[in-house]
């Protein structure tokens, strides 16, 4: 069974949400973000060298059992994200 969680967070706060679902979406976000930033300030593509993807758990919470899980799940969404704001053709 998918491992549930009511987060604090107001954006979540009545989502009864997955610990992916939480995870793709705080990631897709940060993703989105960073790699606007960086095509704005003429940067090469690099998701992978940013502190947030290496680090993976922005949005985690202990109520998760598994940080794995969730720094697995952010950093595949954190890379779509930084794809579709950087721009780049998929």
């Amino acid at each position: 069974m998918e491992e549930l969680f009511r987060s604090p967070e107001p954006g979540y706060r009545n989502n009864r949400w997955s610990l992916k679902r939480v995870a793709a979406d705080t990631g897709y976000r940060d993703g989105v973000s960073a790699g606007s930033q960086d095509r704005k300030q003429r940067r090469r593509f690099r998701p992978r060298q940013s502190a947030a993807w290496k680090n993976g758990v922005n949005g985690y919470d202990p109520a998760f059992v598994s940080q794995t899980a969730y720094r697995a799940a952010y950093r595949i969404a954190y890379e779509d994200g930084y794809q579709d704001g950087f721009g780049a053709s998929r």
